[in-house]
């Protein structure tokens, strides 16, 4: 079953991640902006090019907000490893 991804232009994104991020990943599109961060398309290079995607969280680079990205994101992974798809 093929499915339909709707994504956003690179405009404004960092140089960077229009590259390899993390060694691993290359970025292909923006899905989608929010308050807490980007969500990324991209190819998951050590796993035959399939598509992942890929959350920055914002954070000010003060220890209460590097702290309360750290929970969301500790969050989002518990939701996550419950998903059945």
């Amino acid at each position: 079953m093929e499915k339909t991804i709707t994504v956003k232009a690179f405009t404004g994104m960092n140089e960077q991640l229009k590259s390899v991020f993390n060694k691993r990943y290359q970025v292909t599109a923006l899905l989608d902006e929010g308050s807490h961060g980007k969500v990324l398309l991209a190819k998951d290079l050590e796993r035959k090019n399939t598509l992942v995607a890929l959350k920055i969280f914002k954070t000010k680079n003060d220890e209460k907000s590097r702290y309360a990205s750290c929970l969301m994101m500790r969050n989002e992974e518990f939701i996550l490893k419950r998903l059945v798809h």
